[in-house]
């Protein structure tokens, strides 16, 4: 007990991070293409354990979007107008994460039969696509993301968030 004890004392304390974008937003980057990994497998091995995990790991990256998108994400800058510009890219993508993020989610449920009350049939390929398109929306936003931290060498200043 003590060993977990001193784990956790020695890990650094959210307040010395300027802000928790960066952390937040390395859930749905790792959650959503996992996802999308795991729903190959589901198809090709035909286990249903697979579509479980595949929905709850989508559903997770699904609210780490949304967390890094709304709730952690700075703003208050003043930049020039070509970062502004990187910037509403990168904001568009992440945008577009989260409603091919939702469809997928949807589209997942309706496809593996969750709920039963619900007689339409969705065919593999549109969760496939979808999750896919999420996969890519979400590369190409963190693209985005670290062109604006380590191409136009973004950096904010301390946050309010301790």
């Amino acid at each position: 007990m003590q060993l977990l004890s001193d784990f956790f004392q020695t890990l650094p304390h959210f307040c010395l991070f300027t802000t928790l974008h960066p952390l937040i937003v390395h859930l749905p980057v790792t959650l959503i293409p996992f996802s999308l990994f795991l729903f190959i497998f589901s198809i090709l091995l035909k286990k249903h354990d697979f579509k479980i995990i595949t929905n709850i790991t989508l559903v997770l990256g699904l609210f780490g979007a949304i967390l890094a998108t709304f709730m952690v994400h700075p703003h208050d800058l003043v930049l020039s107008d070509k970062t502004e510009e990187i910037l509403d890219m990168h904001d568009y993508f992440a945008y577009l994460t989260l409603i091919f993020t939702i469809l997928g989610c949807i589209s997942l449920i309706i496809h593996f039969k969750f709920i039963k009350f619900i007689r339409i049939r969705v065919k593999f390929y549109i969760p496939l696509i979808l999750i896919t398109l999420s996969t890519l929306s979400v590369g190409i936003t963190g693209h985005y993301g670290a062109s604006l931290s380590h191409v136009y060498d973004i950096k904010y200043e301390k946050t309010d968030h301790c």
